[in-house]
């Protein structure tokens, strides 16, 4: 019953070709890292309103709370696809900047918006908005 659990862990073969040692552990060829950035763009057939701009550009936010939470800092991580020459920053609709932190206080009752724009090589603007978090005071 458990013995195909065992082999995976231990069989390396369909691993073709990746750098397998244990079974458990693969090094992807470098070229890989574009694979992650497959999702259509915008004006490309299959490019759907809800993909926003994933095909250069996703992130999340990170929230660090102050040790007695009276304030926090909100970190845009993103990664980007290797085109993206510039990333702006649109905190609570304040306008764009290059700042991926944001910090809040308190009294800051709503949800945080944010919108990324990354800009590649070709002057090409994608955009998108990570879930606003709320803050738990």
């Amino acid at each position: 019953m458990f013995a195909p659990l065992v082999l995976a862990q231990t069989d390396c073969s369909y691993f073709y070709n990746l750098g397998c040692t244990s079974g458990s552990v693969t090094t992807n060829p470098p070229d890989w890292v574009d694979r992650s950035f497959q999702t259509p763009l915008p004006g490309t057939p299959n490019w759907k309103e809800g993909y926003q701009g994933m095909g250069r550009i996703v992130c999340y936010n990170n929230i660090t709370y102050s040790s007695d939470r009276t304030s926090a800092t909100v970190e845009a991580r993103c990664r980007q696809h290797s085109s993206v020459v510039d990333v702006k920053y649109n905190w609570n609709n304040e306008g764009f900047q290059s700042n991926k932190t944001y910090q809040v206080g308190s009294s800051f009752a709503s949800a945080l918006t944010l919108v990324v724009k990354a800009v590649d090589a070709n002057g090409s603007e994608f955009t998108i908005s990570p879930e606003a978090p709320h803050f738990l005071w």
